[in-house]
């Protein structure tokens, strides 16, 4: 069907969204014999294409409420919401193209985040919790295979979305760096009792020039000594101080490290954010956000 979803997504937007819209335009031929469902189908159809033999179906049933079967009607509705909801998905990473002057950092919870580049490419790193999984992958990084940090099918992706994960950033054996137009995603050390050296990483990520240390799920490492000398914008740090790293260690880390800001995520299992044990945290240059909030890179 050749459906102007520009039109249907900015009605859906007058009308409650794109569930409530579908129904007031069922419910309004319903009650009128399908009188009313016309001019709705009339803005739905892109430059006054020619009613679809589909679409014919659908009028004929809000007329008759007979002419098509219960899975059809369903079936159409699915189609139709499903359309509204991906131009407007669309709609936001174009949006984001133009409107982002800095990169900028959502923290989703527990391990999860998500980057948005000043051109409106998106980066995922361990998906898993929380929400913001809205916008269409352009990359993916996983920093190695736990449940709570791979849940790659949580993001909608573009396509020729990228996946990097330990697996590709320890491939022959060493730790790799990737340059993907301008983003360059460097694997680095991450281990502890709990996390192997050869399956896990960390990542140091170079979007618009800002820096970002992304820890995985780790303890201190002996390469941590030197990301010191790359002048790091911003590093966040697990510790949860049962399967990796406490609070403490996680101070120490930042102290060698020296970024600019170091955020603590990660902190206590079974929760998306630990406000209280972030806020108690006593590593230099301290930056606390919450689950949900979304910070500007400077």
């Amino acid at each position: 069907m050749a459906w102007n979803y520009a039109e249907l997504s900015k009605l859906a937007k007058e009308n409650g969204g794109p569930e409530k819209f579908i129904e007031i335009l069922i419910k309004s031929g319903e009650k009128a014999g399908g009188k009313k469902i016309l001019p709705w189908v009339g803005v739905a159809l892109a430059g006054g294409v020619a009613l679809t033999v589909g679409v014919q179906k659908i009028t004929e049933y809000f007329k008759r409420k007979k002419a098509i079967s219960t899975t059809e009607l369903e079936n159409a509705k699915k189609e139709l919401i499903q359309g509204i909801k991906d131009y407007d998905a669309e709609q936001m990473v174009q949006d984001n193209k133009w409107e982002n002057e800095t990169p900028k950092l959502l923290y989703q919870g527990h391990g999860s985040f998500r980057i948005t580049t000043v051109d409106g490419r998106v980066i995922y790193v361990d998906p898993y919790a929380g929400e913001g999984y809205d916008l269409p992958a352009d990359i993916i990084l996983v920093s190695h295979q736990h449940g709570d940090h791979n849940c790659i099918d949580l993001c909608k992706q573009n396509q020729g979305c990228i996946v990097i994960s330990n697996v590709e950033s320890l491939a022959d054996g060493k730790l790799n760096c990737f340059n993907i137009d301008g983003i360059e995603v460097q694997a680095v050390e991450a281990y502890n009792k709990n996390h192997k050296p050869n399956e896990c990483v960390g990542f140091i990520i170079t979007v618009d020039g800002v820096k970002i240390y992304a820890s995985g799920d780790t303890s201190k490492t002996k390469q941590m000594e030197s990301f010191a000398s790359m002048k790091l914008d911003y590093a966040l740090f697990c510790g949860d101080g049962v399967y990796n790293m406490n609070p403490e260690e996680a101070a120490e880390c930042a102290e060698v490290i020296g970024a600019k800001h170091n955020i603590m995520i990660h902190l206590t299992p079974g929760q998306l954010f630990d406000r209280p044990k972030a806020e108690a945290w006593t590593a230099p240059n301290k930056l606390i956000i919450g689950d949900g909030e979304e910070i500007e890179l400077l």
